[in-house]
């Protein structure tokens, strides 16, 4: 990930302070001419302090020849108040701007284009400094002044309405310091919405009036105006969640894209839209989506502008980021290399323009290894920042540091931890961070210590300091579902912390054979706690939600309030960490006033807990749950079973192998980058939806010999290093649960082969004769220990009342042609058809919902094969007819609306779709028959957090659908986390569901079939009818052409087993 969001462009950039001695040329003695020379030519070089010394020479020379109440003497103080200003020197500006506006507005008029552009500086002053009233005041006439005496349709009044509306964007800012307006009093409320719509209303009228009156006369005007894009409707939703209409980010981007078309499609407001929409669904982790728009926004800008150091530099490290992201970073590094010339040759050595495109730059030459040249712009980027912020600015610190990680990556770790160290020092003496933000560097001095020769057993100690201030935040804050990037930030700290102090307490380990149990047990815990992701924290928070709901509406008005305010801390660490890395300079009252409302918020949600705790004692439990030790988590297990967790790290992958009896930590030498290639290998051999560089495509492309070759020699090496040497546990055990997190956890670990392979990969009879690890034992996934006991100490559903054995759900009434699920022959990176960012157009319904393009979702292809599976899983269970709804009864309404409290068995058969956009979350979601009008009830699409709301009280739940045990959709996001968690949630007791696309006609054999089993062998549980199942699949020849077999683990095992075995057979 780049550093693009080192620097923070905000509102000063949309005031253009140019000199007042360009406009209304005066006469001026030679000797001042000569030295206002000089000083332009300080200020185009940057020579700042140079510039301030000429400045002051040439304003006392003006006021010797000309007296300190003259026009020329007013003109050159400003220019000399304003050099104070290029030093980053506001406050002691300000007053000598001041004084030079009243000078200007005497001598030349209030009207004078000299006296708007005095007191357009001035009103930037103010700002700066926290005057935000008075500069209010100011530009409020600023723009009175330009409309009566230029007239509405010229050019610097379009100019004011933009200063206007960019001043407004930050007083109210400010205004809300971290307060969402539902937190607003009612005046309050009113006060800040009215700013909104005036700002809304400002721009507007510019548009309007640059299109139909000005048109390309003025480019200053249009520069201005799509300089303040940023702040629009977007930019507050982004704020504050959703605008005052209840429209999410994306929408109102989306909507603001399609305003900007009004200009046309190669304008400068269509540029400036195009790159808000991209950066919103950057914000989102939907990056290719965004792919389109920051290329569409670069190019245009490009076009516009004959100069690169104009084209926003949002722009070029926009798109730069997206494309390293999407593995492009070839691409990418020629862009940022090339702009990096620009702005040198053009915009002098210290120009904050380049410091994140400098930063980008030594990250894409890091990645693409080329280190040395990564080390010199890392340590360039350093300077250029100490030289322009100065050395105790955030920025500083945060480029310093990643100095340092770029030496310890280099192998320089002797530099790199004293750097980080100081670092530290820095951090801790100007306050200027989070507790988070502390933890990522405490997490680097870790790091840098493991991967040092002499100070490896120095790595537990920040590595502990880094979990103690994440646990601490956590137990105070908890973390909730809120999809945004301080959320995804906590979450991506907290599982590193933990995976850098395993590390580090095996860096103290001399030999394996002398790890102890109580070693083990401490390394399980930090394990679990590594593996903690943000669906599964969304998903217990609901059920948390429904149980204090059945304990009435006092425990879940006390449960709301708390949620509230967790939603009040997350709008405040928004604003502070904006604040934190302000370019200019951080506000430190505002700053103070941040984190006394941090302090605040805190303190009632730990009275709000104290209340919740009285009256459900369980709620914490069921929010949070606790890591299990060695000996909780043995005494779940029953004799004939093991469990597998393997987590890998930036040093290796740990794997603890537990039974009832014995325990087993080993570390392999594999570390998460290359046990997430051959994962992403073995993935693609099979057709799942991953995302791998182009390069590994066409490598991967020429090899493997037959039709459908899969890569058995990588599944073995897998084999060895992550399950081999932990074997002898896993012996004679009948059940195998296995909890693998990042890119493990999308991976059936049943496709791993346990003996060297033979043969040809491609060859049907060599994969048939192949050692496959589903044929050892009957694995089952989980998304972690825990889940384990959840569901164990929940224990069976209570039959309560007459039970129905069987409903099942698909067939739905589509206009597409009639298709088949997962075709044969869509093997090896298999691209889904059909994205959520399809079916959504910013539908609202009453409650601000957002609901499907019904249109759109009814054109999929009709699977009549899901039908003809259903009807087989009803036979094979014996179940009446009306078990099963089909075509224009498989609605989504008469899902949501039947009792699925009381089936045994729940079996849904149609298309699964991955993750997408829904009012800024990305979620799954099951295609059901559209209704001829979407509601909230029924729009056609069954989503993760919908089915989260239900209550599902069945023994097992069957998926038979594409990509069911799929992610969320976020970046990175874990296999499990989608629909998958959602039913578990739900509570189900068992799922059956599909790591990618299914084929059909092996889909209805495979489901129905573990039904048979199960059905007719009593005394298997259902984890091993299902064993027996994919091996009949597999050795299954009648398949078998010169085109396809089901022997490739494609055919046999998209289907895993997630939650408990079901040893209890059906009945």
């Amino acid at each position: 990930m780049l550093f693009r969001h080192a620097i923070v462009t905000s509102f000063v950039c949309s005031f253009w302070l140019s000199s007042s001695l360009q406009a209304q040329p005066l006469e001026l003695d030679v000797e001042i001419s000569a030295l206002l020379t000089e000083a332009d030519q300080a200020e185009q070089e940057n020579e700042f302090d140079k510039l301030l010394t000429l400045t002051e020479s040439a304003k006392e020379l003006g006021a010797t020849i000309y007296g300190e109440n003259s026009r020329q003497f007013a003109a050159l103080l400003l220019k000399y108040g304003m050099a104070y200003s290029y030093e980053g020197r506001e406050q002691e500006a300000e007053p000598i701007v001041a004084q030079a506006t009243e000078l200007i507005k005497k001598h030349f008029g209030i009207e004078s284009e000299r006296a708007s552009e005095a007191m357009s500086s001035y009103t930037r002053l103010l700002t700066i400094n926290g005057k935000l009233s008075i500069a209010d005041r100011l530009s409020a006439e600023q723009l009175k002044i330009s409309t009566i005496v230029l007239g509405p349709y010229h050019p610097r009044t379009i100019t004011r309405m933009i200063d206007r509306a960019s001043l407004l964007s930050q007083i109210s800012r400010q205004y809300l310091q971290g307060r969402p307006p539902h937190r607003l009093q009612a005046s309050e409320k009113k006060q800040h919405f009215d700013k909104q719509k005036e700002i809304r209303d400002l721009y507007a009228k510019a548009r309007y009036l640059r299109r139909n009156i000005v048109g390309a006369l003025h480019p200053r005007a249009l520069q201005l105006a799509m300089g303040a894009q940023g702040l629009t409707a977007t930019g507050i939703a982004m704020l504050e969640g959703y605008d005052e209409f209840g429209r999410s980010p994306l929408e109102t981007s989306e909507a603001a894209l399609v305003d900007a078309l009004d200009e046309g499609p190669q304008s400068s407001e269509y540029a400036w839209a195009n790159l808000e929409h991209a950066m919103v669904l950057d914000k989102f982790s939907r990056f290719d989506a965004a792919a389109g728009y920051f290329e569409q926004a670069y190019a245009i800008f490009a076009s516009l502008n004959a100069l690169a150091t104009d084209i926003p530099t949002q722009s070029i490290n926009g798109l730069a980021n997206n494309l390293a992201i999407r593995d492009r970073s070839h691409r990418a590094l020629k862009l940022l290399e090339d702009h990096y010339k620009s702005f040198q040759k053009g915009l002098g050595p210290a120009d904050i323009r380049q410091l994140t495109t400098l930063s980008n730059l030594a990250a894409l030459q890091l990645a693409s290894g080329q280190i040395e040249p990564a080390q010199q712009l890392a340590h360039e980027a350093v300077e250029l920042s100490v030289q322009i912020l100065g050395e105790t600015h955030p920025t500083t610190i945060s480029v310093r540091n990643n100095r340092a990680v770029i030496a310890a990556i280099a192998g320089e770790s002797g530099y790199a931890i004293a750097e980080l160290e100081k670092v530290l020092l820095l951090e801790k003496e100007y306050i200027w961070g989070t507790d988070l933000r502390m933890a990522l560097f405490l997490q680097n001095l870790a790091v840098a210590r493991l991967a040092s020769d002499n100070q490896r057993h120095l790595a537990a100690g920040p590595a502990k300091q880094a979990i103690e201030k994440i646990t601490a935040h956590g137990k105070r804050i908890g973390f909730n579902a809120t999809l945004n990037r301080q959320y995804a930030l906590n979450m991506t700290v907290h599982s590193t912390a933990f995976k850098i102090m395993a590390d580090a307490v095996y860096s103290a380990v001399s030999e394996e054979s002398q790890i102890d149990d109580e070693t083990i047990s401490e390394i399980l815990i930090l394990l679990q706690q590594a593996t903690v992701n943000p669906t599964t924290q969304a998903l217990a928070d609901n059920y948390a939600k429904k149980r204090a709901a059945d304990l009435g509406p006092r425990v879940l008005a006390l449960v709301e309030r708390r949620r509230k305010l967790i939603d009040d801390w997350n709008h405040v660490q928004t604003n502070l960490a904006s604040e934190l890395i302000n370019p200019i300079k951080p506000d430190t009252d505002l700053i103070a006033g941040l984190r006394k409302q941090t302090k605040d918020i805190v303190e009632r949600i730990g009275g709000l807990n104290f209340d919740i705790d009285e009256v459900m004692p369980d709620f914490f439990q069921l929010i949070r749950p606790e890591p299990l030790d060695l000996t909780a988590s043995q005494a779940l297990l029953k004799p004939d079973e093991a469990v597998l967790i393997i987590v890998p790290s930036e040093f290796g992958t740990h794997i603890v192998a537990l039974t009832h009896e014995r325990a087993k930590w080993h570390r392999s030498d594999q570390t998460s980058f290359q046990v997430g290639r051959k994962a992403r290998r073995l993935l693609w051999d099979v057709g799942a939806n991953v995302d791998i560089p182009i390069a590994e495509s066409l490598e991967w492309e020429q090899q493997g010999e037959g039709v459908y070759p899969y890569d058995r020699k990588t599944a073995f090496s897998l084999y060895t290093e992550l399950v081999e040497p932990l074997s002898q546990l896993l012996a004679d055990k009948r059940h195998v649960f296995i909890a693998a997190s990042d890119s493990l956890s999308s991976l059936p670990f049943g496709i791993l082969v346990t003996e060297a392979p033979t043969g040809r990969d491609g060859d049907p009879e060599a994969l048939r004769g192949t050692q496959w690890f589903a044929d050892q034992h009957a694995l089952i996934q989980i998304p972690s220990i825990q889940s384990l006991a959840f569901l164990r100490e929940r224990g069976s559903p209570i039959h309560a009342g007459e039970r129905l054995k069987f409903m099942g759900f698909g067939d739905p009434v589509l206009t597409g042609q009639a298709d088949v699920r997962g075709k044969k022959g869509q093997i090896r990176g298999h691209d889904s058809s059909l994205t959520f960012s399809q079916l959504f157009r910013g539908n609202l319904s009453r409650s601000g919902t957002a609901l499907k393009d019904i249109e759109q979702l009814r054109t999929m292809a009709r699977l009549p094969g899901t039908a003809r599976e259903l009807r087989a899983m009803r036979e094979a269970l014996h179940a009446p007819q009306q078990s099963i709804k089909l075509a224009n009864n498989a609605t989504e309404q008469s899902f949501k609306t039947a009792n699925l409290s009381n089936v045994d068995i729940l079996a849904l058969a149609t298309h699964g779709l991955l993750a997408g956009e829904i009012n800024g979350a990305a979620e799954p979601g099951l295609v059901f028959t559209p209704p001829a009008e979407p509601t909230e009830l029924d729009d056609g699409l069954l989503t993760s957090s919908e089915v989260a709301g239900l209550e599902i009280n069945a023994d097992w739940v069957i998926l038979s659908a594409c990509n069911t045990a799929s992610g969320d959709g976020s970046s990175g996001a874990p296999g499990l986390s989608g629909l998958a968690r959602a039913f578990f949630f739900a509570g189900a007791k068992n799922l059956l569901a599909s790591h990618w696309p299914v084929r059909d006609d092996v889909s209805a054999k495979l489901t129905v079939r573990t039904l048979e089993i199960a059905e007719n062998r009593k005394n298997l549980s259902r984890a091993e009818a299902f064993q027996r199942a994919m091996s009949e699949i597999r050795n299954d020849r009648s398949a078998d052409s010169d085109n396809d077999t089901w022997a490739h683990p494609n055919a046999w095992a998209p289907f895993t087993l997630i939650g408990d075995h079901g040893l209890v057979a059906i009945d």
